[in-house]
């Protein structure tokens, strides 16, 4: 039976230099995400989130000292409905296999998160690699973030309710 490996823990529990292939990608049945099939050496499989995948995949190449004035910025807001905002200073920059450059703060790679992170410029606008923008300034950014929250959230209400209604049928 296949193990699932998710990104937090297949560093600590599993050996990558066990991998033969890493096959293609399938939506997990919750339909947020993907996961991949991993064949072993010794003829086993594993079963690794899209993330794990992705970092087995597009190894970084190179890290380079970042310049001042770079910060990741997240935005958005709390269960209350009070905005947040928060900004790490970019240190380093991770340059992947496959071209990348990713910021690494404090916290880690794109600011600890698996997902990329925005990145606020000396010149005070913000790049969104998720949506491959460029924003003017934050506050464009903060109404862009909100907005692709406030739709992912009804899209998955609505996926949730069309799951319920093919359960009832």
């Amino acid at each position: 039976m296949p193990r699932f490996v998710n990104n937090a823990a297949w560093t600590h529990h599993f050996n990558a230099n066990l991998i033969v292939s890493i096959g293609n990608g399938r939506r997990r049945e919750s339909g947020f995400g993907f996961v991949h099939t991993a064949k072993l050496k010794d003829g086993g499989e594993i079963i690794l989130d899209g993330n794990a995948a992705y970092e087995l995949t597009n190894p970084v190449i190179a890290v380079i000292p970042a310049t001042e004035g770079y910060s990741t910025i997240e935005m958005g807001e709390c269960p209350d409905g009070s905005p947040y905002e928060f900004r790490q200073p970019v240190i380093a920059w991770q340059l992947k296999q496959a071209g990348e450059m990713v910021p690494v703060t404090i916290r880690g790679p794109n600011n600890g998160n698996t997902e990329d992170a925005a990145v606020e410029q000396p010149t005070g606008e913000v790049w969104d690699p998720s949506e491959d923008a460029i924003y003017d300034s934050a506050a464009i950014f903060r109404e862009a973030s909100l907005k692709k929250v406030a739709d992912r959230d009804a899209e998955r209400r609505a996926q949730k309710v069309h799951a319920n209604s093919e359960e009832k049928a």
